[in-house]
């Protein structure tokens, strides 16, 4: 029994930039060939027509396809409810992956402290770079809940087992975080970063002076980000967004450093 391996689904989730898709495993050829092509559709339906008519380890597997499929298409309470029950399989490699997922779907849903437990149990059986991700994904949680400390050591803990130089430098950022702020625009332009500042200067007289704050992007190139705000949780900056009024919908929430 294979899995899409915990690195390849981030990935393909769109979380985390990093390596390519496994091959096709020979259990279930469609349903992971679907999903890998993007087809979450198709594989979904698929995933589920085959847990119908499995039991044991052959509908767990076929339930972990489904859940993640289900989270691409953003049914999180199914996804959440197939990769719970893939969780409990006896195969450790499918359990740790069948956690992971889970975890990412507790993240999308705001409920980080059971995110954080799923991604811990991840760590239990998974290879070095898949545990990695699993801690990093552990600390994003924990820090979602205002968990500094314990957030800093899983950042630590997953620079240990990792020489992906892209997760290593998302770490080294994490790792300088000193809290959050609202990120309301990324731009090429500083003119266009200061009319956007204007705008945010506008709605922003309870959340803070909206600053600019010139960055370079991974592949070498000038930004100009316009960040408002400085929070000490997650919860906060949440709050701090929500009276951005109709800039809200385009903010994000980003480490503060």
């Amino acid at each position: 029994m294979r899995t899409i391996p915990l690195r390849a689904a981030l990935v393909l989730a769109g979380l985390l930039s990093v390596g390519c898709a496994s091959s096709r495993p020979a259990a279930m050829p469609g349903i992971y060939q679907a999903y890998q092509q993007g087809d979450y559709a198709g594989a979904y339906a698929q995933a589920k027509s085959t847990a119908a008519r499995h039991s044991g380890e052959g509908r767990r597997e076929a339930v972990y396809m489904a859940g993640m499929s289900a989270y691409q298409l953003g049914k999180l309470d199914e996804a959440r409810r197939y990769l719970a029950e893939a969780a409990g399989s006896s195969d450790a490699k499918l359990a740790g992956d069948a956690n992971a997922g889970l975890g990412m779907v507790l993240l999308k849903q705001g409920r980080p402290d059971a995110a954080e437990d799923a991604f811990l149990a991840a760590t239990k059986s998974l290879g070095a770079q898949d545990k990695a991700m699993a801690h990093y994904y552990a600390a994003v949680a924990q820090q979602k809940a205002g968990k500094v400390d314990q957030a800093r050591a899983n950042f630590t803990i997953a620079r240990s087992l990792t020489a992906d130089t892209n997760l290593r430098q998302s770490i080294h950022e994490q790792l300088g975080s000193v809290g959050f702020t609202i990120q309301v625009g990324a731009f090429a332009k500083q003119s266009n970063a200061q009319t956007q500042a204007q705008r945010v200067g506008l709605r922003s007289d309870r959340v803070g002076t909206p600053q600019i704050v010139p960055a370079i992007d991974r592949d070498g190139r000038r930004l100009y980000l316009v960040q408002v705000g400085q929070f000490s949780t997650y919860d906060s900056a949440l709050a701090g967004k929500s009276r951005l009024g109709g800039l809200a919908s385009s903010a994000i929430i980003v480490p503060l450093r």
